[in-house]
This record gives structure tokens, C-alpha cells and sequence, in this order.
């Protein structure tokens, strides 16, 4: 059982932060094993969080590597303000979607220094569910009154962002 959720908590690490695990795992908890459970995970190329490991531009991450494609949605010529509007949207949802996940991330690296009855015990593997179901499926903060979108909200935003309507050419 412990196993099998250290196994699981190795995996996110691999998917947060790519090619930055091996770090991440040399201070693993001995005897933990700090392989993923496929070579497709371990072979992740573009983390979802940045990886300062990584030279130049291969340091960012999935989602700010998003970020500043919609960044040259709000540049681009002829780009509408309804456009860069919803960039603006997205930009700021993925930006705090992003922030659940650096959490996510430091609570799998605490995690994976534990030993066996501390990695039992932690609340920290009910705070990463929920910080990852809050990053899915959005969340709703009682201390301000608003709500924050996730990545399926994100999902339907980047769809309207990318679908144009078409109409009929006409001559003048």
C-alpha cells in the first residue's frame, strides 16, 4: 500500500517537473523507489511546471509555455478585443492553475523525504487530492467570493479562443 502511493507520488513529480525529478528524488526517503511506473512518464520532455535544469528555452514548463503563445494572441495584429480578452482569461486561470501545482510539487517532494509511518500519516496526500481536483475542476475561494476555473474550463476557453466564424466573401 505504501509502496504503491510512493509509486504514485513519484509519478506526479515526473509529469510536474520532467527532467528536474532526478533532483527532486535524491532526497527520497532510503529504499524508496524513484522509478516511474512507465519510461514514457520518465521520458517527459516538457514538464507542466518549469524545470530550471533544462538550457534556454526548454526551461518552461507546458503551461507557461501556453501562457506565451496567448501572450502573442494580445501582440498579434488584427487579433479582436474579444480575443484578447479571453487570452487575458486563460492566461490568468492557467496562471493559477499553475500555482496548485507548484503546490502539488512541494508537498510530493515532503512527501517522498518520509519515511514509511510519517508518509502514512501525512495530510499531505489528502492536500495533494485536493489541490489536484481544485486544479481540474476549479474552486471556489470563501475568503473573496470568487470563483477560479480549472483545466476543463480552461479547455472550453482555448476551443472558443481558437474557433472563427465564417462567413460568405463578398465583392465590393
Amino acid at each position: 500500500m505504501v509502496a504503491d502511493r510512493r509509486a504514485k507520488v513519484v509519478n506526479i513529480l515526473y509529469y510536474l517537473h520532467g527532467l528536474c525529478t532526478t533532483q527532486d528524488l535524491s532526497q527520497a526517503a532510503p529504499n524508496t523507489n524513484t522509478q516511474p511506473d512507465s519510461a514514457a512518464i520518465a521520458g517527459t520532455r516538457m514538464p507542466l511546471l518549469d524545470c530550471a535544469q533544462t538550457p534556454g528555452d526548454q526551461h518552461l514548463g507546458y503551461i507557461k509555455h501556453i501562457i506565451s503563445h496567448l501572450n502573442g494572441v494580445l501582440h498579434a495584429p488584427g487579433s479582436t478585443p474579444a480575443q484578447a480578452a479571453l487570452a487575458n482569461q486563460i492566461i490568468t486561470a492557467l496562471s493559477n492553475v499553475n500555482l496548485k501545482l507548484e503546490q502539488i510539487q512541494q508537498d510530493a517532494q515532503q512527501l517522498i523525504q518520509m519515511d514509511d509511518a510519517h508518509f502514512q500519516a501525512s495530510p499531505l496526500l489528502g492536500e495533494i487530492e485536493h489541490l489536484a481536483s481544485q486544479a481540474n475542476g476549479g474552486w471556489f475561494d470563501q475568503g473573496t467570493g470568487k470563483t477560479y476555473a480549472g483545466t476543463e474550463a480552461i479547455y472550453g476557453m482555448i476551443q472558443s479562443l481558437a474557433a472563427f466564424d465564417v462567413q460568405p466573401f463578398k465583392a465590393q
